[in-house]
């Protein structure tokens, strides 16, 4: 079986003119106070922003200039600095020829040797000179030997010859070595400990 509504359901009043344009009305003026306030709320966002911008970028020309000035002043530590340490080098090293010179007289056999050139360049040593014999030329490389400032097996023996000067048999020799600087020696003696 089917069923049959018979009855007439009841008409709903649509809402009145009246009514439906005050609620256009209020939603329009709702949503134009929503903008304007979003509008007023934006331009004050970046009109701050903009100062904010302005003030910031006041302050990067003044580091600007600033940084220009630690970059010269870091430039000027730098160029002192090497300076500095060219002088100490300088100062540290400048008393080799002095300390050969007295190293000499110590290690030189005394009435067997007798020096004829020494050219001293950049620490490298020529010798040349005469001997009494073989063995005074091997005890004046031994005692150069035993220095610090020379170390063993770095003096060469270029050449040796027998030659004939005031009616004596003289061994004329030359020898090469490299003269250590003062600094190198305190280094080295610091890296043994």
């Amino acid at each position: 079986m089917i069923k049959i509504n018979l009855l007439r359901e009841e008409m709903r009043k649509p809402p009145s003119l009246m009514w439906q344009f005050w609620v256009y009305i209020v939603s329009v003026i709702l949503t134009i106070g929503i903008v304007g306030f979003l509008y007023w709320n934006q331009e004050n966002t970046i009109s701050k922003l903009k100062r904010e911008n302005s003030h910031l970028d006041r302050e990067i020309k003044l580091y600007t200039k600033y940084e220009k000035l630690v970059k010269q002043l870091e430039a000027k530590i730098a160029e002192i600095e090497r300076r500095k340490a060219v002088i100490k080098k300088l100062g540290s090293d400048r008393d080799d020829v002095v300390r050969f010179l007295s190293l000499l007289v110590v290690v030189i056999p005394e009435d067997k040797v007798w020096l004829e050139n020494i050219s001293y360049s950049r620490r490298n040593v020529k010798i040349v000179g005469y001997a009494k014999n073989d063995e005074t030329v091997v005890d004046l490389i031994n005692n150069l030997e035993a220095t610090p400032y020379i170390g063993r097996d770095r003096v060469n023996l270029i050449r040796t010859q027998t030659v004939n000067y005031a009616r004596l048999h003289l061994k004329r020799f030359e020898l090469t070595f490299k003269f250590g600087t003062f600094s190198e020696i305190l280094a080295r003696k610091t890296k043994q400990r």
